[in-house]
């Protein structure tokens, strides 16, 4: 699975934001949706705007939940997005 991650104010900019060093993204997979913030238990630092995210083959067909937010370079964090979630195929 590819994500790509973009500043809403430039939504046709591939680029982080200027003084950012990356996306933080919380996420998780299972066999239903995800609601609540605490339960996205997998964290990864995107520095490129484009990431690919692998999934064991277990996880075709369940749901990925995921939100993300911003950190600059001094590792002060942004507001989290809203929870978004996708099934896997």
């Amino acid at each position: 699975m590819e994500i790509r991650f973009h500043d809403e104010a430039t939504p046709t900019s591939r680029a982080r934001p200027y003084g950012d060093n990356g996306c933080l993204l919380n996420y998780t997979w299972g066999p239903e949706r995800i609601a609540d913030y605490a339960q996205l238990t997998q964290t990864k630092l995107m520095t490129r705007s484009l990431w690919r995210l692998n999934l064991p083959s277990e996880a075709e067909g369940k749901f990925l939940s995921g939100a993300a937010r911003w950190q600059n370079e001094k590792g002060e964090l942004g507001p989290w997005s809203d929870i978004q979630t996708v099934v896997i195929a």
